[in-house]
């Protein structure tokens, strides 16, 4: 098994801590996959908020072209309790 100090690699963030000191080593292949990580997640809550909208506008039309009791605005309309 070889040594980082064999090989010719240097671990700075272990040397710091040698050191005493507390380095946070960061790199930015680690920062970049977070932010794609984050944007994915507000692209899948954005789909499915537009989902919740378009459900309710679709329930909205289905209860108004049955004659079911509904508010003027599908916004507004809220579904009753079963």
């Amino acid at each position: 098994m070889n040594n980082c100090k064999e090989s010719g690699h240097t671990n700075t963030a272990l040397s710091n801590q040698t050191r005493g000191s507390a380095a946070v080593t960061v790199s930015l292949t680690d920062v970049v996959t977070v932010i794609i990580i984050i944007i994915i997640i507000i692209i899948i809550i954005i789909i499915i908020m537009r989902h919740d909208i378009v459900c309710t506008h679709l329930h909205y039309s289905m209860c108004k072209a049955l004659g079911i009791e509904t508010t003027d605005k599908w916004y507004t309309h809220a579904q009753a309790s079963v």
